[in-house]
């Protein structure tokens, strides 16, 4: 009986151990350069339709549609990211994929290091330029 049953023969098999090293490494990149050109796409629509939206109701000031309907369209494209990257790694976790789940989080968390040191950093200058009066 092999020692790892998901995967019959495998350990005999130095070829395959390297195939599926490699592609959990491509999964991985896949999923941190994915979610990284992603999300990039997404913030430019969100400022593209933003902008135009802006335009359009500085010009429509007694159109009631468009005072409402824009908005609500703007609105809708700030919330969405955030159950769009959720649905997005629900999916690959349903496909098997955890290389691209694991690639998606370490971009998240990698985010989120960035913006604490931003946040430090931003401190600190505030702070010091206090200090200085």
């Amino acid at each position: 009986m092999p020692e790892n049953p998901q995967s019959p023969g495998m350990e005999n098999n130095p070829s395959m151990q390297e195939q599926d090293a490699q592609q959990m490494m491509r999964d991985l990149w896949m999923g941190i350069i994915g979610s990284i050109v992603g999300n990039l796409a997404l913030l430019g629509l969100i400022v593209l339709v933003s902008y135009l939206g802006g335009k359009a109701l500085s010009g429509a000031s007694n159109n009631a549609i468009a005072n409402v309907i824009i908005p609500v369209i703007i609105w809708a494209l700030y919330i969405l990211p955030w159950p769009l990257n959720i649905i997005v790694i629900i999916l690959a976790m349903i496909k098997r994929r955890y290389g691209i789940v694991l690639g998606m989080l370490a971009s998240y968390a990698l985010a989120f290091v960035l913006v604490l040191i931003a946040g430090v950093i931003f401190t600190m200058y505030c702070f010091s330029q206090y200090s200085q009066l």
